[in-house]
């Protein structure tokens, strides 16, 4: 089985390289460490993790919640805040993301893990919907389809039957 890919999206390199140190002795592969919201986006299309962990206040332009909508919309990644910051706004504005999870720093190792794992079967658990959902749609195009045919196929021998009477 493989390791659970983890993307880090932390501005303070040594919160990062502590969290990072934890996770792998946790059994989990960190596949980067970045600072900044656009680093996040970058490198969760190159990395392609199962999960993003994402610090709020970032450096540069793009703050973590706008960073986890793009890397969200584009990449169906799931992402989970990691913050000091439980504010109103800041809990609605990351609330719109949809995030699987939204940690309060300073956290132990076991709820960091607890949430990821919740957070992994989460997105496996909606992923099934949507493939199933899609398989769904393609069954009842095929029956409408079917349908369309069988009604032809009735109505040809019936305007036929019409036309001669």
């Amino acid at each position: 089985m493989s390791l659970t890919k983890i993307l880090i999206v932390e501005d303070e390199m040594i919160i990062a390289e502590d969290m990072a140190d934890a996770l792998t002795q946790l059994g989990y592969e960190v596949t980067a460490i970045v600072p900044s919201g656009h680093d996040a986006i970058e490198k969760a299309a190159t990395t392609n993790p199962d999960i993003v962990l994402m610090d709020i206040n970032l450096q540069g332009e793009i703050d973590g919640v706008d960073a986890a909508s793009q890397i969200r919309s584009s990449q169906q990644i799931p992402v989970v805040f990691l913050t000091a910051y439980a504010d109103q706004n800041t809990i609605e504005r990351a609330k719109a993301t949809e995030p699987y999870g939204y940690l309060l720093k300073p956290f132990q190792d076991r709820e960091l893990k607890t949430t990821i794992e919740i957070a992994i079967q989460r997105h496996k658990a909606e992923t099934s919907i949507r493939e199933m959902l899609a398989q769904e749609s393609h069954i009842n195009q095929l029956k409408s389809q079917f349908l369309s045919m069988i009604s032809h196929d009735f109505r040809m021998p019936l305007t036929t039957i019409q036309s001669t009477v």
